[in-house]
């Protein structure tokens, strides 16, 4: 609360010298290769993590010591990644491979870490409350581990993005297959070995979910996913500790044959350091926790748990069965009541209007579905914005601004659930929406910078994507949403909404329509290039949303745009005030300032978070709870390259460095803590770990992105700093989840005085500008009724 009370008094200030934007986590990191890989794959940047070393062993819980299952490979965390990608290697063989950040590589080359992490503000990110709708995961209130399906991009990718895929043309040199029956590739699950369930999939914007796949239920062991296409899903994990799943992929040929894969072991390391074989500390540059998700702190780490038998077999059955599987492409909620309410009518003069903004470029290309790019891309040293639609993935076309439109049928059109009353589509009944997770009968939009080079933008700058000049009956808004819920992104009534994106960086959001009919918005990627120049380029796009929408742009097209009207007559027109009106003009100043409110909370939320803890800790009385622990060095983040797949290692490693001796129980290197609970929707996190040597890097802004639902700051300095006795509430001190430590005690008293005196300076500032509002407004409606009175100005006409 005071943090929100004193961003509000210094917001001012602030938006003067302007916010800064919010700095978007690069997806992988590492070099680029000139040519095509050993396997025949288009080089890209590799992600986070380390190589363990080969000769890595540990203890059972039955006191053998056994060589670990991940010694000699890179364990990848805080990274992009495709867990599962079915492809071709060299154009041949069917294989299941492995992305790592941008690179296709072997799938023995990689292992999964899956560790406790939090964001910047100490919540967690690796876990998460097991809710009502979500039966099938466990026992709704408790929690399980979770790699989730969006992370926000201030967050690092943390505390794993884990993804599927399968021939997309971002990776393959050579065409996408056509001759996959129903262009499906199949994933079996063959065995699995490990302590608990594992359950993959994709949380709607609704609260609910499109289940993909599930260790426990043998209907959901195998599962199918459309070639050419890629995507991000929640994979979770009962318990922590070491699983192994075997996977076979299959693919179903149009001529009646059947082509399989040879069989591959995937590792997940799940949990603290001692959970998964490594020494305490091993797992850098994780953030400490102080918000559990549970509000609990967690016990003394277990002994790691046994090296996976490679003899396990399925629980269920011991092999899956090829019946039909479900799809990871989202499915109609039957759970939600039929949508039959009819389409809201408009003023015949307001549809005009709509339809000669909204096609006034006479688009030519309608799209219906299929996955799309609002890209910008270096041509020759020059910046354009383009739409890459990869609808038909063997010849993905290039359209330029202005030239397409998207259809939204009905089909997309669904009732905002009760549960989002609070949210920011609390306001509407029902609206039409583009899911983010790929729906393919609808087009599925994203933003992407795929077609930069690593030089196009200048160091240390990234491309800012905004929504402008939007027309149409009604509001849109873009979204990413995540086990925690929705977080806006981009929207047609806030025109201080913006995306920063990274070099090669590929991004998904749903997009929604409020009303029926015909829209149009302009998307702007601004920046910087190599040479210092700004840029500007705009992509037109226009939206017909609704049956009836979609067969009017069609009559309209059919007939050469020849009865399409200026719009001359529309300036200012319909239920819009101008953006040169008075009115408008006061309308957009409130919204930059809410905007800026918004934003300044944002960040400013950390900072306050230790000025509380400062405040606390110089306190009289007030007990230091941690006990210093040494810890190892915390290098800066580097990117990694495992094992390609040929074998052959992309990068050199250093000598191997033995991790140093255990912590005390409890003290996992760099993210021990327990105490302060957290609210039980609070997203979750996960913390790395693996007992081999770190690869220093550079400082952040060295790196890449991806996503669908879909993108590194240096924080090793932080985490290194946030060890020891830095607030954090380690559980090696004996302050569990209901002791409140005295620091924060401390702290929380120590509100009352500057709450007041910061809410005194709020109310002033807040009043003046509402008063100074409403001064302005009068002052225009007299104006305007002098104006008038001597026929010098039209009703209709904007001053200013």
């Amino acid at each position: 609360m005071r943090s929100k009370i004193l961003a509000a008094a210094f917001t001012a200030a602030f938006a003067c010298a302007g916010a800064p934007a919010v700095a978007q986590a690069q997806e992988a990191t590492g070099p680029v290769s000139p040519a095509l890989t050993a396997t025949g794959h288009k080089p890209g940047k590799v992600g986070y993590g380390f190589v363990l070393p080969e000769d890595t062993t540990y203890k059972t819980v039955d006191g053998d010591t056994v060589k670990h299952p991940c010694a000699g490979r890179k364990v990848i965390y805080q990274s992009h990644n495709d867990a599962l990608y079915g492809t071709r290697i060299n154009g041949d063989k069917l294989a299941i491979m492995a992305v790592d950040g941008q690179q296709v590589v072997s799938q023995d080359s990689l292992c999964y870490r899956l560790a406790r992490d939090a964001n910047a503000a100490g919540q967690e990110v690796s876990r998460m409350v097991i809710p009502e709708t979500m039966p099938f995961l466990g026992t709704p209130g408790d929690t399980v581990w979770v790699a989730p399906q969006f992370i926000p991009f201030a967050d690092q990718w943390r505390p794993l993005w884990s993804g599927i895929g399968a021939f997309d043309p971002a990776h393959e040199a050579n065409p996408v297959p056509t001759n996959f029956t129903d262009e499906k590739f199949h994933f079996d699950l063959q065995k699995i070995d490990g302590p608990g369930d594992v359950n993959v999939f994709f949380k709607k914007w609704n609260n609910t979910a499109d289940r993909v796949f599930s260790s426990n239920e043998a209907q959901y062991q195998s599962f199918t996913y459309k070639v050419g296409a890629h995507g991000h899903f929640n994979w979770t994990f009962s318990k922590p500790g070491i699983y192994a799943l075997t996977w076979q992929g299959r693919a179903e040929l149009t001529d009646g044959g059947q082509e399989l894969t040879e069989p591959i072991t995937q590792y997940w390391l799940v949990g603290d350091d001692p959970d998964v074989g490594f020494k305490n500390g091993t797992t850098k540059n994780l953030n400490p926790v102080t918000q559990y998700v549970d509000g609990t702190a967690p016990s003394s780490p277990a002994p790691s748990s046994p090296a996976p038998s490679p003899s396990a077999s399925l629980k269920p059955s011991p092999s899956p069965s090829p019946s039909p599987s479900p799809s990871p492409s989202p499915e109609p909620n039957p759970s939600l009541p039929p949508v039959t309410t009819p389409e809201t009518t408009e003023p015949a003069d307001s549809k005009r209007c709509d339809a000669e903004a909204a096609l006034r470029t006479k688009p030519e290309a309608f799209i219906q579905k299929g996955h799309m790019d609002l890209a910008l891309e270096d041509a020759a040293g020059k910046m354009q914005a383009r739409l890459h639609d990869d609808s038909d993935t063997s010849n993905p076309v290039s359209r330029q601004s202005g030239t397409f439109l998207f259809e939204v049928p009905d089909g997309a059109k669904t009732d905002v659930p009760a549960n989002l009353g609070g949210s920011f589509l609390g306001g509407y009944p029902s609206i039409w929406v583009l899911p983010q997770a790929q729906d393919f009968s609808l087009p599925w939009l994203g933003f992407s910078t795929t077609g930069l080079k690593p030089d196009s933008l200048k160091e240390g700058t990234k491309a800012i994507v905004t929504m402008e000049d939007v027309t149409g009956p009604g509001r849109i808004m873009a979204w990413h949403e995540g086990i925690a819920g929705l977080e806006k992104e981009l929207d047609s009534d806030d025109p201080t909404a913006s995306l920063p994106y990274e070099f090669n960086a590929h991004d998904h959001l749903a997009f929604a329509f409020t009303e029926a009919g015909l829209y149009a918005a302009t998307f702007v990627y601004t920046g910087t290039t190599k040479d210092g120049q700004p840029f500007r380029e705009e992509l037109r796009s226009s939206f017909a949303v609704g049956s009836n929408a979609i067969g009017t742009a069609h009559t309209h097209k059919k007939d050469g745009y020849a009865n399409l009207g200026s719009g001359d007559d529309c300036t200012g027109d319909v239920n819009r005030p101008s953006n040169d009106s008075v009115p408008g003009a006061l309308t957009k100043g409130l919204k930059e300032i809410e905007g800026a409110i918004v934003k300044l909370d944002k960040d400013a939320g950390p900072l306050f978070t230790q000025l509380h803890k400062k405040d606390a800790s110089e306190t009289p009385g007030a007990a230091a709870v941690s006990t210093p622990v040494a810890q190892p060095s915390q290098p800066a983040r580097a990117s990694v390259s495992g094992n390609t797949g040929s074998g052959a290692s992309q990068s050199s490693i250093p000598a191997a460095t033995s991790a140093p001796a255990s912590a005390p129980a409890g003290g996992s290197g760099g993210a021990s803590g327990g105490g302060g609970g957290a609210p039980a929707a609070v997203p979750n996190s996960s913390v790395s770990s693996g007992s081999g040597a770190d690869v220093p890097a550079p400082a952040d802004g060295a790196g890449a992105a991806d996503a669908p639902a879909e993108e590194v700051a240096d924080a090793g300095a932080e985490a290194g700093a946030a060890t020891g006795s830095g607030g954090i509430i380690s559980s090696i001190d004996g302050n569990g989840p209901g002791s409140k430590p005295q620091q924060y005690e401390a702290a929380s008293q120590g509100i009352t005085a500057g709450g007041f005196w910061a809410g005194l300076t709020f109310g002033i500032g807040a009043m003046a500008l509402i008063g100074g509002c409403v001064l302005f407004a009068a002052a225009w409606r007299a104006l305007k009724q002098v104006r008038s009175k001597d026929a010098d100005l039209v009703a209709t006409q904007p001053i200013g």
